[in-house]
């Protein structure tokens, strides 16, 4: 996770290639004020202090050697000597930094500040000097914050010998010995004091910074094996953001975000729930519509929560992108919906079949008495014609219970390998008269088809059944395509049907032009006896009767509808080998 810039900062969100590169190379030009990164986190932390310290240390020569010159010609020349020697040294710790000799650098910015301060010291008053004391006071605490408590205690000793051989000096009167002696003594116990000193106060913040970089670590670990994408922000500026929440916005590194804000990341309309103290309380989930890098969108869910982050209390956020739950979810529920209707289906046409049964049994019986009858009562014309009415009512119940056979797929058939495309052909004149003349009839016939495994008679009736609907739904006339192609199911499609394995299919296709089908009548257009038309009109079993037929020899059948503009209805078959 990335966390440079901090809240408050306002550098917008760069959405394109462009100004990414641009924004780079200037921070590339740049990089030499910046104080270097390293993999050790230790040599990091010194080497930033390192880099404060010595730029610092730059902007001391100048004003001292202008000070010199004006107050004090005669030492300008020995000023610009050290302001020289100064930058020099300056700049050669700069570049020993730069290329990791961290410690040795750390050391040499010691020494020469030490050898400094003694110069100073020993040229202008000895320890009588404020180099001496507050110099050597800033010494040690630099050895220490840089090189550790055994840089502070040597530079602490070094510090009171030195000072021992200026106040043995020879001076000028007693007093004057006396009170140089004086502030020797004094610093030789101030001295340690402050390298103790400062040594706590190294041992505390370092213990904190440990237990800050510990705490940021856990949360990074966290935060970069969640699933989802994660960012912190303040007062709607991003201040952190995982690798998940750059892969899942369009971004190839996470701190391309930090420093943006987090409402760019997400549509007008629901932005603002990102900063809703009411879902911050809560953590309840939000939905929300993500803006990806190239302006594209998703649908997501977000949870956000107040978090105490870096001794502040600011925003978490949680990002999952649930289109394609959604879209699994949707195409769960068709399937589901497909499937009920299916077994739905199956269940009606086994209860018409098993009653179509039962009942055709006692047409046998009623059609083989009248015939008796008949025979018997030839001479009697008015008994004979009620009988032959009888009969006649008799086969209209017998042809209707053999559609709900069909139905119940309880009708004996005699299945054999035909070509679909010959069928259609053999049956195209019947089709014609049965269409009449306000109906335009076209095929498109694939080459190649292959064959299907059906009863000669059902695959007719298929086609009678489909193309009379057809017509029925044009009555001012219209058009109508029979097409057939080849087509696939997978295993997850096939498991929408009852019964299909998945494998390749003959389609074929009856499409027409008519006034279509509202989507809740198509719900029910393969249930025996249901009809939009008037009473006397229809039986409700043609398609009833073309389901039942698919669903014996092992097809499926799917039909589309819209209103006003047409129907297109799909009998698949097993492609037989």
């Amino acid at each position: 996770m990335a966390s440079r810039p901090q809240a408050g900062d306002t550098a917008p969100l760069r959405m394109t290639g462009i100004g990414m590169d641009k924004r780079r190379e200037s921070a590339e030009r740049w990089a030499w004020l910046r104080p270097p990164v390293f993999a050790n986190e230790a040599k990091t932390h010194e080497a930033f202090l390192l880099h404060v310290i010595l730029w610092s240390m730059v902007f001391v020569p100048p004003p001292y050697v202008l000070f010199t010159l004006l107050r004090t010609p005669r030492f300008s020349e020995r000023a610009l000597i050290q302001g020289l020697v100064g930058e020099a040294i300056n700049g050669s710790l700069l570049f020993l930094l730069r290329s990791g000799r961290v410690r040795l650098a750390s050391i040499i910015q010691v020494g020469a500040l030490f050898a400094f301060m003694t110069g100073t010291a020993m040229t202008f008053g000895g320890v009588e000097n404020p180099a001496y004391q507050l110099g050597y006071a800033l010494t040690i605490v630099i050895a220490g914050v840089l090189i550790g408590i055994g840089g502070a205690a040597a530079v602490t000793a070094l510090a009171i010998v030195s000072g021992f051989v200026m106040q043995s000096r020879s001076a000028a009167d007693p007093l004057s010995e006396s009170a140089r002696a004086s502030i020797w003594i004094v610093s030789a116990v101030i001295f340690p004091v402050i390298a103790v000193v400062q040594f706590l106060a190294s041992r505390t913040v370092r213990d904190a910074l440990d237990r800050a970089r510990s705490s940021e670590q856990k949360f990074r670990l966290l935060a970069e094996a969640s699933f989802e994408g994660i960012i912190v922000h303040d007062r709607g500026v991003i201040v952190e953001a995982n690798q998940r929440l750059a892969d899942l916005f369009g971004f190839e590194r996470a701190d391309e975000l930090v420093g943006a804000s987090a409402k760019r990341l997400f549509t007008v309309e629901t932005s603002h729930l990102l900063g809703s103290q009411a879902t911050a309380t809560s953590g309840a989930e939000i939905e929300v519509v993500g803006v990806r890098r190239d302006g594209s969108t998703f649908v997501g869910e977000a949870q956000t929560r107040a978090i105490e982050y870096r001794g502040t209390i600011r925003q978490a956020v949680a990002v999952r992108d649930v289109s394609e739950r959604r879209r699994v979810r949707t195409e769960q529920i068709k399937l589901e919906r497909r499937l009920s209707q299916a077994q739905r289906l199956e269940s009606m046409g086994r209860l018409a079949g098993g009653v179509a049964h039962d009942f055709n049994n006692l047409l046998t019986a009623i059609m083989g008495n009248i015939s008796l009858l008949q025979h018997e009562l030839r001479g009697d014309a008015r008994t004979s014609e009620r009988l032959a009415e009888v009969m006649e009512a008799s086969e209209g119940a017998a042809r209707l219970t053999r559609q709900l056979l069909t139905v119940g797929q309880k009708q004996v058939t005699r299945p054999e390998q035909l070509d679909p495309n010959q069928v259609i052909s053999d049956t195209q004149r019947l089709l014609l008269r049965l269409l009449g003349k306000q109906v335009d009839l076209h095929t498109n016939l694939e080459p190649e088809l292959g064959s299907v495994l059906i009863d000669a008679s059902q695959l007719e009736q298929i086609l009678v059944n489909l193309c009379v609907n057809a017509r029925d739904a044009m009555p001012e006339g219209g058009g109508l395509q029979i097409k057939t192609d080849l087509t696939s199911l997978g295993i997850e499609d096939a498991r929408a049907f009852a019964d299909v394995a998945p494998g390749d299919f003959v389609r074929i296709s009856v499409s027409d032009t008519g006034s279509g089908i509202s989507e809740a009548v198509l719900s029910h257009v393969f249930e025996p006896f249901f009809t939009t038309k008037e009473a006397g009109q229809g039986t409700g079993l043609g398609l009833a009767t073309v389901h039942g037929i698919v669903v014996q020899n092992r097809g499926f059948i799917r039909i589309s509808s819209e209103l006003g503009r047409g129907t297109r209805v799909e009998v698949c078959l097993p492609r037989a080998s």
